[in-house]
């Protein structure tokens, strides 16, 4: 049975202790039948038989666990890189490492010429020592599907980690990452990366998230719910996103306060427009979340992260525990990346149909805006 558990650990990194203590079992009952004769390790001793056997195979190094064949490839049976890289730089006086894994079947997808890009990141379901997940999403349009291409285990979220880790993921795909639009929530380090990697190329903020954060902030200053969903509602605030930038202080502004009942809470208003002004207009500024520019000049195909925010949750959700190991995670990612590979195969054989995804977010200039006129007095 040790000679079983031994060739049943070395093959698979990934696989629990106790799975294959369980497997090993199965396999001398296949083999032999449960007889009582059978020598066998109690599941205790098998355990850390187990991990005995992964300690030596890897000198204790988890990073080496995952860079040993098979778990670095593919799978047993296709031995192409699944671990696109495993990187260690200087930051800060500090060493830190990121991880990327793609499956090459998608990772060509990020090669296509004007291809969206989706980026974001999630503290969920991370493996220890890192503290984020970061993924890199395409769109294909031939099976209008939503795919997640990379997966990158980071140590930090500040600008410098961010632009290595796009350049590592753009050095992978041959240095011909030319996408179409960038689109990622409003976080400045990931946004200052992103402009440097992709030169020229339109970043659009996540519409659904510049408008949380607008609630969010309209709910912590006390604004009535009823009010705030007005606010909310298409076509008043998030016309500042479709309108020319140049409109949204003399005209944009004015025209939602126009569609606002501020009777009674005119000091918290007030509050929110000087919010709204060093926040959006200065720190992050219109280019981050108004696409008026951008959608003249190129086709958006999606103005929010929602489809990778759905795919965070299920991949969150496909994992027992807050911070599982880095040997179940890559097996888990190794997993999703080979059924979204067969998902398209189907797709192309007519064996199934794509996926339903959400309705595209759209804003529309309201008729009753182009009438308008602010007064020359308000505020």
């Amino acid at each position: 049975m040790k000679e079983i558990i031994e060739t049943l650990t070395a093959s698979d990194m990934a696989m629990a202790p106790t799975r294959v203590w369980s497997t090993a079992m199965a396999t001398l009952h296949r083999k032999y039948g449960k007889s009582a004769s059978l020598r066998v390790m109690a599941k205790p001793s098998a355990v850390s038989f187990v991990k005995n056997v992964r300690r030596e195979l890897t000198g204790g190094d988890v990073f080496r666990a995952i860079e040993l064949e098979p778990t670095s490839l593919v799978s047993a049976d296709d031995a192409r890189p699944f671990l696109q890289f495993s990187y260690l730089y200087a930051q800060a006086g500090k060493h830190k490492r990121m991880v990327g894994f793609a499956h090459p079947d998608l990772l060509r997808l990020l090669k296509y010429p004007k291809n969206p890009l989706f980026v974001d990141c999630t503290f969920k379901a991370c493996p220890k020592p890192f503290s984020q997940v970061a993924i890199i999403m395409g769109f294909d349009p031939a099976f209008d599907l939503y795919l997640p291409i990379f997966y990158v285990l980071l140590q930090g979220k500040e600008q410098q980690t961010y632009w290595h880790m796009l350049d590592m993921v753009i050095m992978q795909c041959d240095m011909q990452v030319d996408p179409r639009t960038v689109t990622c929530d409003f976080e400045l380090g990931l946004i200052n990366a992103e402009r440097e990697q992709f030169p020229g190329v339109p970043l659009v903020g996540c519409l659904f998230h510049w408008k949380q954060a607008l609630r969010r902030k309209m709910l912590d200053l006390r604004i009535p719910v009823d009010t705030v969903a007005n606010v909310m509602s298409s076509g008043v605030i998030d016309v500042l996103t479709i309108i020319t930038v140049d409109e949204i202080i003399s005209k944009g502004i004015p025209y939602v306060r126009s569609r606002i009942d501020e009777s009674g809470h005119r000091v918290k208003w007030s509050t929110f427009w000087r919010y709204f002004a060093k926040t959006w207009m200065r720190t992050y500024g219109p280019s981050t979340w108004n696409v008026n520019t951008i959608a003249e000049a190129v086709d958006i195909v999606n103005r929010t992260n929602n489809a990778l925010e759905r795919f965070n949750r299920t991949l969150n959700e496909s994992f027992t525990t807050s911070y599982p190991s880095l040997l179940t995670f890559v097996d888990v990612i190794k997993t999703k990346s080979q059924n979204y590979v067969d998902l398209i195969e189907d797709i192309r054989h007519q064996r199934q149909q794509p996926p339903d995804h959400a309705n595209l977010a759209r804003v529309e200039v309201p008729d009753d805006y182009l009438r308008f006129e602010p007064e020359p007095t308000q505020e």
